[in-house]
C-alpha cells in the first residue's frame, strides 16, 4: 500500500475557535444525521451538516476538516463522559457538573494514570 505524501509547503488550515452556542448549534446539526452500523455517519454528511450549520450560524463559515475535527473531540468527551458516568461518578444537575466523593476522584485518576502511563 502507497502512503500518501504530505506536501510541507502546502498552506496550513487555520485552527477554528468555537464558541458555546456554535457547539450547540454543530451538535444539533449533527443529530439530524441517520447513523450508520456500528457507529459512524453516512457518507456525504459533512456536506449536509456544513450547510445547515451556515444557515444557522453565517459569520462562522468553517470547512470540512475543522467540521470533522469538531464531530471527533466531541465524540471523544462524549466516550470520557459516559466512563465516568459508569465508574461511579454522577451529574450535578444543577451545575451540570460531573461529581464524586474526593477519595474516589483519587482512586480513579490513580488507575487512570497507571493506565496510559502517566506516572
Amino acid at each position: 500500500m502507497e502512503a500518501i505524501a504530505r506536501n510541507r509547503n502546502a498552506p496550513r488550515l487555520a485552527r477554528v475557535a468555537w464558541s458555546a452556542e456554535e457547539e450547540r448549534v454543530l451538535f444539533e446539526c449533527l443529530l439530524t444525521q441517520p447513523r450508520v452500523e456500528p457507529y459512524g455517519l453516512r457518507a456525504g454528511w459533512v456536506d449536509l451538516v456544513i450547510t445547515m450549520f451556515n444557515a444557522r450560524v453565517p459569520w462562522k463559515n468553517p470547512n470540512p476538516t475543522a467540521i470533522h475535527s469538531k464531530y471527533r473531540m466531541m465524540r471523544r468527551e462524549h466516550g470520557v463522559v459516559r466512563m465516568l458516568l459508569q465508574d461511579g461518578f454522577w451529574l450535578d444537575e444543577e451545575s451540570h457538573l460531573i461529581v464524586g466523593e474526593d477519595w474516589f476522584w483519587d482512586a480513579w485518576m490513580q488507575v487512570y494514570l497507571l493506565i496510559f502511563g502517566m506516572s
